[in-house]
C-alpha cells in the first residue's frame, strides 16, 4: 500500500469512491476508480450466500 501525505487541497476523480475517517488530527482519505465486485456475502459463521447464484452455502472448517 502507498501512503501519501498530501495537502489540504486533494480531489478525488468524480467517478471514484471514497471515504474520509477522522481521528484526532489525523485525517484519512481512501478513494478507488471503481466499486469492488464482491461474488460472495458472509451471512454468519458458518454459512454465506454466491451473489451470482442466489444460492446459500455453509463454510467447511479442516
Amino acid at each position: 500500500m502507498i501512503i501519501e501525505r498530501l495537502d489540504n487541497n486533494f480531489t478525488p476523480s468524480t467517478n471514484s469512491i471514497a471515504t474520509v475517517k477522522r481521528m484526532g488530527n489525523i485525517t484519512e482519505i481512501r478513494s478507488m476508480a471503481r466499486e469492488p465486485k464482491a461474488t460472495i456475502k458472509k451471512l454468519d459463521s458458518k454459512n454465506y450466500v454466491e451473489l451470482s447464484t442466489r444460492r446459500n452455502k455453509r463454510i467447511f472448517k479442516k
